[in-house]
């Protein structure tokens, strides 16, 4: 984010009972405005480990040092005396220290994947990513109605990443053609599936399946204690993805996003840039733009969407 964006990134370090709690925030300027973000494009900053009184701690210094900033925390706590809840969210967990069985529904997706000819491969090359970005990008455009993260932004996850042994790129091929993708990053003992795609023509084959399936016994096999399946909405819309990873064996966790403005937070420009944004996105993805052509447009504005 850094690398792609310009972000400015800081680490709050707090003492607690010879422990050291570490939060990181981000300075973000954009068109919208200034914030602190915690963090930008994220799904949570996990706070299971960090005390309610030290949190207070941290907002404070925040108020007293970015006094005319909003604040935005995206976390697992759930309340916060003062903020405001913009948003709630979920994520689901696989425990792998625990017997996790999938549904007999899931499986039997697994079965018609197998029987259908699909083949799962890791290509943590730049070519595996290219294939990636490929089925991302056309997934965002065409079922999203919006403009994918830049090329770039993913050329930097490859870079910090996967060259290093801390990710994985896996693709579910059929007759050689890649029709479901996923990133996955390594975190400790977690795997954290990050970025996912699928070709909507060849979902009746049932890749997503076979890619999710194959993850959980990658990790398994790998000796990893956990597996992080992503944010998921709390609406309606979201009710197949969440029962999809129940299926897998994930448990739902809460996320709240919090909130506080400043006295005198201009709500207005705010809304009316995000506004601008998203009537000018929604218009791009109707014009039959070339993958290059909409790269070129993502690098120039997508850190405003933060």
């Amino acid at each position: 984010m850094q690398k792609t964006y310009g972000f400015e990134f800081y680490y709050f370090t707090l003492k607690n009972r010879s422990k050291e709690v570490v939060i990181p925030f981000s300075v973000v300027n954009n068109l919208k405005g200034s914030y602190i973000v915690s963090l930008p494009f994220s799904d949570y900053l996990g706070a299971n480990h960090i005390e309610k009184e030290l949190y207070l701690v941290f907002l404070n210094y925040l108020k007293n040092n970015y006094s005319g900033y909003p604040v935005i925390l995206k976390t697992t706590y759930q309340s916060f005396y003062n903020f405001s809840t913009v948003r709630y969210a979920c994520y689901h967990v696989i425990d792998l220290k625990k017997k996790q069985s999938c549904s007999a529904a899931f499986l039997r997706g697994v079965r018609k994947a197998n029987i259908n000819g699909l083949v799962v491969k890791h290509d943590n090359t730049f070519d595996g990513l290219n294939t990636f970005y490929k089925l991302y990008s056309n997934l965002r455009i065409s079922k999203f109605k919006s403009i994918p993260q830049p090329f770039d932004f993913f050329k930097n996850i490859f870079e910090v990443f996967i060259k290093r042994g801390l990710g994985e790129i896996i693709l579910v091929l059929y007759k050689s053609e890649a029709i479901a993708a996923l990133i996955a990053l390594k975190s400790n003992n977690t795997l954290f599936y990050k970025f996912g795609a699928s070709n909507s023509v060849y979902l009746h084959l049932r890749p997503n399946n076979l890619l999710f399936y194959h993850l959980k016994q990658f990790a398994l096999s790998q000796n990893y204690d956990s597996i992080d399946l992503g944010l998921s909405g709390m609406s309606d819309n979201y009710k197949g993805l969440r029962r999809f990873k129940e299926s897998m064996g994930g448990e739902l966790k809460s996320i709240n996003y919090y909130r506080i403005n400043p006295q005198g937070f201009d709500n207005a420009h705010e809304q009316k840039v995000t506004a601008i944004l998203s009537s000018y996105t929604g218009d791009l993805v109707k014009q039959n733009l070339s993958l290059s052509e909409i790269d070129k447009i993502s690098q120039l504005i997508y850190k405003n969407f933060a």
